[in-house]
């Protein structure tokens, strides 16, 4: 090139070499990854492309559907993400472009359906016992479309299937056994989805299921005079036990809450009730107990005696040598009576009386004849 003017031309000055002006190479490989919904394709940067056409298909290269014309050209790998059936095959197609034109396609390998990675693996397994049952339970793990349920009742020697596929839930997520109440158990659980299965998380061992007591046997009782009843039963012969408890009504009453027998063991089998209703039938419930609970109940009734009133009149009719005699008038419905003697000397004492049902008097002995005595 050279600039001229009226006055003439300057001298020619030449551009640097350039070549022809050409499209651009073709991309060096195309991959792809899949995720849930949508696939990513990503490829080397093509020099001198400034852009880039790329399609796909999902029925093998029968048909093309378009993701970008003019996909832009940037440095280093380039990518675009595509929506996509988690349940399809996918190829993608790539090809650079430029002013010049487009390069060759360049198809990535076919990439199967989307597999979601497996689950992590629950976070703990616990495991409760029950009559004949054990409930196994841990919490929902994210991404589990199921659970792989096992358990074991010799110690791991061997596995038996309790779930291959126990439904996901939200939350606490729970499956029941059957069990035999005299065996250990440990439960195993795997979470699952189309991905796989999680690493297997083990309960720890639960031993035996231990019951309640069972029912007292062979259970009395007997009224005293002072208003309370004496119960009796049998022997259980069983260690378990580590107490008793009972309640009482009154006929036509509630029962009253739980009363602890207060040194009561596995070798208990007699009790003193008191706070009954006297002149009222009286309805007693005994229960035994042991770590797990109580056993039921078994009842016995009995029969207080009304609370009398005192004799009318006490007479001492006679002193002796050593000896003091008295008399009272008789009470209705009394079969039996005690005697309280009082000195200068001391309170109240009782003494042993001679009674008999009709019996209104009495001699005492050993008294001191220097004494008064009321």
């Amino acid at each position: 090139m050279r600039a001229g003017n009226d006055h003439g031309w300057s001298g020619w000055v030449n551009s640097s070499p350039a070549g022809p002006y050409i499209p651009p190479a073709s991309p060096d490989g195309v991959k792809i990854t899949r995720a849930d919904g949508s696939l990513t394709a990503s490829w080397p940067a093509v020099p001198n492309a400034d852009s880039y056409h790329v399609t796909y298909t999902d029925n093998d290269a029968e048909s093309w559907q378009l993701a970008a014309l003019d996909h832009p050209a940037t440095p280093g790998p380039v990518t675009i993400t595509i929506t996509a059936d988690n349940g399809k095959s996918y190829i993608v197609g790539v090809r650079a472009k430029n002013d010049a034109g487009g390069s060759n396609w360049v198809n990535s390998p076919s990439v199967g359906p989307y597999t979601p990675p497996p689950p992590p693996s629950v976070a703990s397994v616990s495991v409760e016992r029950a009559d004949g049952t054990l409930t196994a339970y841990w919490q929902a793990v994210a991404n589990a479309d199921s659970y792989h349920v096992t358990y074991t009742d010799d110690d791991a020697q061997s596995w038996q299937l309790a779930a291959l596929d126990h439904p996901a839930t939200p939350g606490t997520v729970t499956i029941t056994i059957t069990a035999d109440n005299d065996k250990s158990y440990i439960v195993g659980v795997r979470a699952k989805n189309e991905g796989g299965g999680s690493n297997w998380v083990n309960s720890l061992s639960v031993g035996p299921y231990e019951t309640p007591p069972g029912q007292p046997t062979g259970l009395n009782a007997e009224a005293n005079d002072d208003g309370s009843a004496t119960i009796t039963w049998d022997d259980p012969n069983d260690a378990s036990i580590t107490g008793y408890q009972y309640q009482t009504r009154e006929d036509g009453g509630a029962w009253s809450g739980n009363t602890e027998i207060e040194g009561s063991g596995a070798s208990t089998t007699s009790a003193d009730i008191s706070g009954l209703t006297a002149g009222a039938t009286n309805h007693i419930n005994l229960q035994a107990l042991n770590a797990v609970g109580a056993s039921s109940g078994r009842q016995v009734s009995v029969k207080i005696p009304a609370m009398l009133p005192g004799p009318d009149s006490v007479t001492i009719t006679a002193r002796g040598t050593g000896t003091l005699s008295a008399s009272w008038t008789a009470v209705d419905g009394a079969y039996r009576y005690y005697t309280y003697t009082s000195n200068s000397s001391d309170d109240w004492a009782t003494f042993t009386i001679e009674t008999a049902t009709t019996g209104t008097s009495v001699t005492l002995n050993n008294r001191d004849d220097s004494l008064n005595y009321t």
